[in-house]
């Protein structure tokens, strides 16, 4: 921290242009320009050389966890970020002052997950030194929106520091393990639908209606529970089966009166392509990823 404050506090004041001084590339002179704070290790880079305040925050963040495998990885990636977004994010909102220009508080933003598990730009494994890499969007704070203002944007980025710091110390390794379980056991179904010629399969108790205006499960639905001719059983890891509908290949036809729940079926298997988190009712709703929507 100290070597970012020799950095930025000499910009204080002056055009907002001097602040690619804190990203510049590492020369035989000068060493790379990666900062410390407690366990952290944190940089900077542009995204913008007409807006050069806009820069992007990257910290590097130690992982306390060992024995992770290539499989892992997007699982703990989405459990982190989920993790870690709100909090920054809530932080960001605390800097908002409507009496004042925008600009006059630093801004940051880190990108958010959904009920999906994917690969996202936010975040990602490092497994050369088991850390985790967190890319924050960050708007240095400016005077009149032309010069640095140098001692607020150490205030906020100590701010955020500190609370990745904190909120690390608190993870819960029992919700990381069903992430990365509830991932295996994904891939698994989505194998045994390849060897099965089965093009969709919808786990028994799974919730498929979402609460109105979000993608939440509903509360007090009715667990889904397949007809007893399409029930199949898939083996999962560690001598666990998982029993649902399975839907083979061919055409298959879903009847139904009004409000019987055929688009709800219809949307969670469109859903199923990709995989979901544990707690969304449809993490063990899985459809062949190359199914396509036709109208």
């Amino acid at each position: 921290m100290q070597r970012f404050k020799s950095i930025i506090i000499p910009m204080q004041g002056k055009s907002k242009n001097n602040l690619h001084w804190l990203y510049n590339t590492a020369t035989d002179i000068e060493p790379p320009k990666i900062f410390s704070y407690y366990s952290l290790r944190f940089q900077f880079d542009g995204t913008s050389h007409r807006n050069s305040e806009k820069l992007l925050l990257i910290v590097e963040i130690p992982v306390p966890f060992t024995e992770l495998t290539e499989t892992d990885t997007i699982p703990l990636e989405n459990y982190l970020l989920g993790f870690l977004a709100p909090v920054i994010n809530d932080l960001s909102y605390e800097y908002v002052n409507n009496d004042k220009n925008v600009r006059e508080k630093a801004q940051f933003e880190v990108q958010t997950v959904n009920e999906v598990m994917l690969r996202r730009s936010g975040i990602h494994y490092n497994r050369d030194n088991n850390s985790v890499i967190l890319t924050i969007h960050f708007c240095v704070p400016l005077v009149n929106a032309l010069s640095v203002n140098a001692r607020s944007a150490i205030r906020a980025v100590r701010d955020i520091l500190e609370h990745i710091e904190n909120v690390m110390k608190s993870l819960d390794q029992d919700k990381l393990s069903a992430y990365i379980s509830c991932y295996h056991n994904q891939l698994r179904i989505r194998e045994y639908l390849k060897c099965h010629d089965l093009c969709a399969f919808i786990a028994n108790g799974s919730i498929l209606p979402r609460e109105n205006g979000t993608l939440k499960p509903m509360k007090n639905a009715i667990p889904f529970c397949s007809p007893k001719e399409l029930e199949v059983t898939i083996p999962l890891d560690k001598g666990e089966k998982l029993a649902g509908m399975g839907i083979k290949r061919g055409v298959t036809v879903i009847t139904g009166g009004g409000y019987s729940g055929k688009s709800t079926l219809l949307d969670a298997i469109e859903a199923g392509i990709y995989n979901h988190i544990p707690g969304d009712g449809r993490e063990y709703v899985i459809t062949n990823d190359s199914a396509l929507k036709i109208y």
